[in-house]
């Protein structure tokens, strides 16, 4: 018995259509090639704004209860560039390159309300807030616009 030839395997592998007899998907018949994603950048606006919330130093704040039912302490860690005579000026204390303050309820037995004090009430030295998660408020948010005069973003831990 001899050998097939060449051409005789050729015709048994691919026969005469010049199809492979290799059974799946023929090259002819893959699906065509997904087109390319095309990359679309953002909005310049979104870009600058992505850019400087990742450059903008953070100061993570704590809020912690103190010593009373009606007292919060806040504390952070002290950016190095605010003088810390600005913070003094504030009546916030200092320890070590941490700050703190505390938001303090005072029962007034005159007007019978709650008043509170902290170092950047508006109305002087206390704050007619009416409660304590009203007067916290306001103190986080007068902490918040002086740390962004110096640059700062806050995060709450």
């Amino acid at each position: 018995m001899s050998s097939p030839s060449f051409e005789e395997r050729y015709e048994r592998g691919f026969g005469s259509t010049g199809q492979s007899s290799i059974e799946g998907p023929q090259p002819s018949a893959m699906p065509p090639l997904p087109t390319p994603h095309v990359f679309k950048p953002a909005p310049l606006a979104d870009q600058l704004a992505a850019t400087t919330e990742r450059l903008t130093p953070k100061v993570t704040v704590y809020v912690r209860k103190g010593a009373s039912d009606q007292e919060r302490r806040i504390s952070f860690t002290r950016p190095p560039d605010v003088l810390a005579s600005e913070w003094l000026e504030r009546d916030i204390a200092l320890d070590g390159n941490q700050a703190l303050f505390s938001v303090m309820g005072y029962w007034e037995e005159e007007s019978k309300e709650w008043n509170y004090d902290h170092p950047f009430c508006p109305e002087g030295r206390f704050s007619k807030a009416g409660t304590l998660p009203q007067a916290l408020a306001e103190a986080e948010k007068a902490l918040i616009a002086f740390l962004a005069e110096h640059g700062y973003a806050v995060e709450f831990a």
